[in-house]
């Protein structure tokens, strides 16, 4: 299936791919398609390339480290997902993913959302906590400029 593949750029959203008749929007991509790809200056070249840098050395430290910030040991559900801890699917089969869980950064408080409270950091490697801030903050970026478009 040839999908629609788009493009942000200076917060627009512009159809990279041509069609046959009409041009497809991403509203027109989800229903006649339920997909589409995207491309976003906010989310390539060297920021993604340090970013891949950085969760690879991340998930190359030793288990006992990444273990300290264990996901089950947040109250807000921040942290490290060791391999098999999530399995979407009921069955036997392991999920065979590690993680690293944030969301979005909030003061601690008792509202009753295990999901609202402030995210946590490893020590190694450096720069973790800026350069996945910043990440976070280019993918919230993104979904609103989708959102909006759509």
């Amino acid at each position: 299936m040839n999908l629609p593949k788009f493009r942000i750029e200076n917060q627009r959203v512009f159809l990279e791919n041509n069609f046959e008749g009409s041009q497809p929007t991403l509203s027109d991509a989800c229903e006649r398609f339920g997909a589409f790809y995207l491309a976003s200056e906010l989310l390539g070249g060297s920021f993604m390339l340090g970013v891949d840098s950085l969760l690879k050395d991340y998930f190359s430290l030793p288990l006992d480290e990444k273990m300290e910030l264990k996901i089950t040991e947040s109250k807000f559900h921040r942290g490290y997902l060791p391999i098999s801890h999530e399995n979407a699917k009921k069955s036997t089969e392991l999920d065979m993913k590690e993680a690293f869980d944030v969301a979005n950064h909030l003061p601690p408080c008792d509202d009753g959302y295990i999901l609202h409270g402030p995210n946590v950091y490893p020590n190694r490697p450096p720069h973790f906590k800026s350069t996945i801030e910043e990440y976070y903050y280019r993918l919230t970026k993104t979904s609103e400029i989708v959102f909006h478009e759509i």
